[in-house]
């Protein structure tokens, strides 16, 4: 007896993985790398992240803003708003965890 070929909802579905490095998404991930592969943006990142006086979530906004700013001025310095790939990567900002991204840039205070 021939062996029967499984349906297409017996086929196993392969899922992306949870964590990207640790961190929540791709996203998150992916923009982390970003900053951190410039050392303008990883000392802005830095500094930003270890301000004692403001809360991380504060900190977190103010990241995000900033970052969203650098591609607005981007996307007008090029004349490319208002199109597929500029409506993707604000979607895909969207989706990025900015705690996730202080929280890993915080340094551990040994006081």
């Amino acid at each position: 007896m021939a062996q029967e070929q499984p349906t297409q909802w017996e086929i196993p579905i392969p899922q992306p993985p949870r964590h990207w490095s640790g961190y929540t998404n791709a996203e998150t991930y992916a923009v982390t790398l970003w900053l951190d592969n410039e050392p303008d943006t990883q000392a802005f990142v830095y500094e930003l992240s270890n301000r004692k006086h403001n809360p991380s979530y504060i900190l977190a906004d103010i990241l995000r803003d900033q970052v969203k700013t650098w591609h607005y001025d981007h996307l007008e310095i090029y004349g490319i708003a208002g199109n597929l790939w500029s409506d993707l990567v604000n979607q895909a900002l969207d989706v990025v965890d900015w705690q996730e991204i202080i929280d890993a840039h915080q340094e551990l205070d040994n006081d």
